[in-house]
């Protein structure tokens, strides 16, 4: 039996946060289907990555040195052996289940790729 990816825990993980932080209160967020996760778009533009990684987040350098430095940050890869993505973080549970400075992040990540 392979391990497939459950796209739908993906979305609804996806969902859930930016609906808890308000985001799609405040502009119109559509879903694809990215490399076997969801993601979260702007204007056509991807923000934010659901997958079997967790949790990836575009923002600036400076920010996601930052969380990599001392919030427990990692580099985002959408596959094991693939190669790193430039300007993403997958975010840790302690960071994902900070309300407050999810609304933050997530503002700087719309702030800088849309």
């Amino acid at each position: 039996m392979t391990d497939k990816p459950d796209k739908d825990v993906y979305a609804k993980r996806l969902v859930t946060l930016l609906d808890d932080s308000d985001i799609t209160q405040e502009y119109d967020v559509t879903y694809k289907s990215v490399f076997g996760a969801i993601g979260g778009y702007i204007n056509q533009t991807i923000f934010i990555s659901s997958g079997r990684f967790g949790i990836a987040l575009k923002l600036p350098a400076d920010i996601l040195d930052d969380l990599m430095a001392n919030h427990g940050a990692t580099p985002f890869k959408y596959f094991e052996k693939g190669h790193i993505k430039k300007d993403y973080a997958v975010l840790p549970d302690t960071l994902l289940s900070d309300q407050p400075r999810m609304k933050v992040l997530l503002r700087q990540s719309i702030e800088f790729s849309v």
